[in-house]
């Protein structure tokens, strides 16, 4: 495989495929990143093809797109195409990509890749950060809906069941700094929630992980768009070399929102203007009105006026997993969220805390062995607030376990900080659900936390509550 140097030309390549519409496979099409990118693919007329080791949750839309989905991964997949997309989570010794290697095609990494087609595109906005960018991503594309963009976003919403499409307007993406291919993408603009050091697998120090950022920022072909009320994102937003707008509740905002927790969201913009917004209730929290300040604000760098925004604001969906109700049985609620990182973990206990009285029962599923053994101590710290908590396996994404990593020493810290909470370790995640519904009752609030499949436990949870509730929703 090629490696990391000559970005420049990497890119330069992937265009030229583009243009010429040279058929592509896209190894791991199943994930959300993967299969948004390959919509915008064939969008573009070119031939695509791709593999997964299941089905997925989106194998129905790719065929309907034209977009055929394989079984497993084999070397025949390569025989017909010129190049090839690798998602993070295919080794390399799969047979596929050892076939595409062996006939010399280029094999790119899926942020490659998009970073060329934002390059391509006469319009576009990227959002990043560590926190928040697919929640602002997808309201950035809702609040332009009558300007009728395309997307690729890393989550799905009832707004956009599928994570990518093509229309006829601005570009509108996630940018993932996970990899490091943020810093290949050159947006019209570039936005940036916060930057707080996640990645530790790919970043091998706090300064890497921001300088990734900072290279991003500094493509950007028109404005930045930057959180002031982030210490980091405020930093760098303002060493930009173009138009910089922050955003926020802080003073220093160009695009400065007023909460006081109620339904109404008071947004002043540069020039005196001011809008009063009726905040739908599927955008609960301060975190959710911050932003929607972000999304606002994109609008704002792109000149659009509040006439073609404001009447989606009552509209405005999250995307799924994002404080999301699974059910609501028997007086107890149970609900699905991908946080995973203390500082959103902390963030989600505040929120249940602030619209439920009752008990809080935790699910948590640690994502990766890195961050697990970075952040072992932070997080019992972020769940304090709720009642009993209930640790699953680590969910690997691709790595092997490594000591101090695992959910045994993750155990561990949450009994030294001895937080005033309950915690069990599960064997997997059908026990985790046994034992939330050994000791679940009427008045609960059951969290189902992480960004693996911890998703599963949540569905058997309610599923098993409506099984007793029958005439309950």
């Amino acid at each position: 495989m090629q490696g990391d140097g000559g970005m420049c030309d990497r890119n330069a390549l992937i265009r030229e495929l583009i243009a010429v519409e040279a058929p592509v496979h896209m190894a791991g099409i199943g994930g959300v990143g993967m299969a948004g990118l390959a919509l915008l693919l064939r969008a573009r007329g070119i031939p695509v093809s791709g593999c997964d080791l299941q089905q997925g949750a989106f194998a129905e839309g790719l065929k309907r797109a034209g977009v055929p989905v394989c079984m497993g991964h084999g070397a025949e997949q390569v025989a017909s195409v010129d190049w090839m997309i690798r998602s993070a989570a295919v080794r390399e010794e799969q047979p596929d990509v050892q076939g595409a290697l062996a006939r010399g095609l280029p094999v790119f990494r899926r942020g490659e890749v998009l970073a060329a087609l934002v390059r391509l595109a006469l319009q576009s906005v990227a959002v990043a950060g560590t926190h928040g960018k697919t929640t602002t991503t997808t309201l950035v594309a809702q609040l332009l809906g009558a300007l009728d963009p395309s997307w690729c976003i890393g989550g799905v919403s009832a707004a956009y069941p599928m994570p990518g499409g093509a229309g006829t307007g601005p570009l509108v993406v996630e940018a993932d700094e996970s990899d490091g291919t943020l810093a290949l993408y050159a947006p019209q603009v570039a936005v940036v929630t916060n930057v707080d050091f996640d990645h530790m697998e790919h970043f091998p120090s706090v300064a890497a992980f921001e300088s990734c950022f900072q290279e991003f920022l500094e493509q950007a072909g028109d404005a930045v768009v930057y959180c002031v009320d982030d210490a980091r994102a405020r930093v760098l937003g303002r060493a930009a070399g173009c138009r910089a707008i922050g955003y926020g509740f802080d003073a220093g905002a160009d695009v400065r929102g007023t909460w006081d927790g109620s339904r109404v969201l008071g947004v002043a913009f540069p020039g005196g203007g001011v809008e009063e917004l009726a905040l739908p209730p599927a955008l609960p929290g301060r975190h959710n009105a911050l932003n929607l300040l972000g999304a606002l604000a994109v609008c704002y760098a792109l000149g659009v006026p509040s006439g073609v925004w404001r009447e989606r604001i009552a509209g405005l969906r999250l995307p799924s997993r994002r404080y999301e109700t699974l059910a609501v049985c028997g007086g107890v609620q149970v609900v699905s969220d991908y946080a995973h990182h203390p500082a959103e973990i902390a963030v989600l206990v505040q929120m249940a805390r602030l619209q439920h009285s009752g008990r809080v029962l935790v699910v948590f599923q640690p994502h990766r062995y890195s961050r697990t053994l970075a952040f072992g101590k932070d997080f019992p710290l972020a769940f304090q607030g709720v009642d009993w908590l209930v640790l699953t396996p680590v969910y690997a994404a691709s790595e092997p376990p490594m000591p101090g990593g695992t959910s045994e020493d993750l155990l561990a810290a949450f009994v030294a900080a001895d937080c005033g909470y309950d915690t069990v370790l599960a064997g997997d995640l059908a026990a985790a659900a046994d034992l939330v519904l050994e000791r679940v009752r009427a008045g609960d609030l059951v969290l189902i936390v992480g960004a693996g499949d911890v998703e599963g436990v949540g569905r058997i949870v309610a599923d098993a509550i409506r099984g007793l509730n029958a005439t309950d929703k």
